[in-house]
């Protein structure tokens, strides 16, 4: 499934577990997907960024941070207390362009307007 990300915060790592002695590496992001659905309410408002491992192989596509990047997700499965859960995770990303995070393109709307009027 391919969805629109920003990503806020990239890091290229390696590490061997002090355990098991087992080499790993990766790519860590700081993300937030795009959302179409997305409805605010009283209690909510906007999106909350998500932290996700991807290949080490990603890292040289991930050029541009803070950036609009297209993403292609996968399926996985975790253990969650015991239990077999399916969920998606980041596994490739194409840099669509920078994103200035500290630049008005709206003015704000008055905090009744935002959820609706009562």
């Amino acid at each position: 499934m391919k969805q629109k990300i920003v990503i806020f915060s990239a890091q290229d790592w390696e590490l061997t577990d002090k355990q098991t002695g087992e080499f790993k590496e990766g790519c860590s992001i700081t993300y937030m997907i795009e959302d179409p659905n997305r409805v605010d309410s009283a209690q909510k408002r906007g999106e909350t960024p998500v932290a996700s491992v991807l290949d080490r192989a990603e890292w040289p596509n991930v050029t541009t941070v803070p950036g609009l990047y297209e993403c292609d997700f996968v399926m996985f499965t975790k253990k969650v207390q015991g239990k077999a859960i399916q969920s998606m995770k980041p596994a490739r990303v194409k840099c669509l362009g920078a994103v200035d995070l500290f630049k008005v393109v709206k003015p704000p709307v008055a905090a009744a307007a935002a959820v609706g009027a009562k």
